[in-house]
């Protein structure tokens, strides 16, 4: 778990976090922020923010192989590549080859 920083307001139902403003590391960067960007602003404060971070190692280096399509050349999940004439064709591009067939 981590704590982030984040402007929050009360609504009349409870303290409600201002996400569309930004997140910072740090109190004080949020409260330079608050004093910067909007110094005539009442009912806004600073509040702490637990969030779930991701650690690096945690992180699923092996996931699902990618493989590019032979039309456009991007790479996309397996599921999302077919394989026709032994040409391998993304979903997107599926639709125009298939026009373009011969037959």
């Amino acid at each position: 778990m981590k704590s982030v920083y984040g402007l929050m307001t009360n609504t009349g139902n409870g303290d409600e976090f201002l996400y569309d403003l930004g997140v910072w590391e740090t109190e004080d960067a949020a409260a330079a922020y608050l004093k910067e960007e909007m110094p005539y602003s009442t009912g806004i404060w600073v509040g702490s923010i637990t969030i779930n971070d991701a650690l690096p190692d945690d992180l699923d280096e092996d996931g699902d192989e990618m493989t590019t399509c032979s039309l456009c050349g991007v790479e996309y999940n397996e599921a999302d590549v077919h394989l026709i004439d032994d040409q391998e064709v993304c979903i997107y591009c599926e639709p125009a080859y298939k026009e373009n067939m011969p037959g």
